[in-house]
């Protein structure tokens, strides 16, 4: 094949073999106008996010971008000016190149999935943005409190970046702690509020950490109210309040300022003025040393799980000997009563 003259257009020589059981092998030849084929295309200059890639229009045989990859698309990484070569089945080349701005847009990060306790709530934070955000719910504001088991996903709007997380919230049993009805009770009785077994931490208003408040009624001079939190082994609080008076007793007054059952002395060490307890540690045998008996009007003892084990009354003799010995390892609470308080004391059997 032979061809001349002057051409104003780009071609490309190109060949074909046709294969005849009669004839030998036969070449044809065809000029390929490159200026009429399709070219490689990126687009109009715009903008990009993280994890953007960029693709030409059109299918090529081959591609070389500006920064050497010869991969069909190509991961933007930064903003600048990306250019890429494209040769198609023919071996007609074509070029094109595009400014890329990469947009910065707030990071987003709900944290793992939660557990909660039932009755509590969780603050989810999206974190700043002068954009609004837009929360499963509808709401717009960069918070949202949630006290429901659910999945809840976020999304920032007004951007041409997708912005977006999503967390799984559960919800764990809290416990129900019931202290019983309100109180009225004479003078001369002793109150044992109980705030029931299994928990790992007992609180009361007066800070005792017993499961069994004792309260003589004496000490209760006007309507008060005690309150206890227990803490379940799931880590999740419950409480529960009551109210303590004695017959003829003015209500409770909701101004704010109402009387709270803070009046019974707690005492954590061994030594005071009134007692002595010892030897502490000790294998179960123990005594108790008291100053004023004329004062005292009851001694409980308590393990560590609120259960009673011993009481004395009327005590004389003196020191008072206390055998535990038949009982397990472990922390005690010794609650002495008296006329005005109430004394409360831990002792240890090692």
């Amino acid at each position: 094949m032979f061809i001349s003259g002057y051409f104003s257009n780009a071609f490309k020589l190109g060949t074909f073999e046709l294969k005849n059981k009669n004839y030998k092998d036969i070449f044809f030849g065809y000029l390929i106008d490159c200026d009429i084929m399709p070219k490689v295309n990126l687009g109009p200059d715009h903008n990009f996010c993280d994890n953007d890639t960029l693709k030409p229009q059109g299918t090529f045989k081959s591609y070389l971008w500006s920064n050497l990859l010869t991969t069909e698309k190509i991961a933007i990484t930064e903003s600048g000016n990306y250019m890429v070569q494209a040769t198609d089945k023919y071996g007609c080349e074509s070029k094109d190149t595009l400014i890329a701005l990469k947009l910065t847009v707030p990071a987003l990060e709900l944290g793992p999935n939660v557990n909660i306790c039932d009755g509590t709530s969780l603050v989810l934070n999206a974190g700043a943005s002068n954009l609004p955000w837009l929360w499963s719910d509808g709401s717009t504001g960069s918070q949202l409190t949630v006290s429901h088991a659910g999945t809840y996903t976020v999304q920032l709007n007004g951007t041409d970046c997708k912005v977006s997380d999503f967390i799984i919230v559960t919800t764990k049993p809290s416990p129900v702690v019931n202290l019983g009805p309100d109180i009225v009770a004479e003078s001369t009785q002793t109150v044992y509020l109980d705030a029931g077994a299994g928990y790992v931490s007992y609180l009361w208003s007066n800070n005792a950490t017993s499961r069994i408040l004792t309260v003589p009624m004496h000490l209760i001079t006007a309507t008060t109210k005690g309150w206890v939190k227990v803490t379940a082994t799931n880590g999740c609080i419950g409480s529960d309040t009551i109210i303590l008076s004695q017959p003829g007793m003015a209500p409770l007054k909701s101004t704010g300022n109402e009387n709270t059952l803070t009046k019974l002395e707690q005492q954590d060490n061994n030594e005071t003025l009134a007692y002595k307890i010892y030897p502490n540690p000790n294998h179960g045998l123990f005594y108790i040393e008291i100053a004023n008996p004329d004062q005292l009007k009851q001694i409980d003892i308590f393990d560590a799980r609120g259960n009673l084990v011993k009481t004395y009354k009327n005590v004389i003799s003196q020191p008072l000997e206390v055998d535990l010995s038949g009982q397990a390892k472990g922390a005690y609470m010794v609650i002495i009563s008296e006329d005005k308080l109430v004394r409360q004391f831990k002792i240890v059997l090692d």
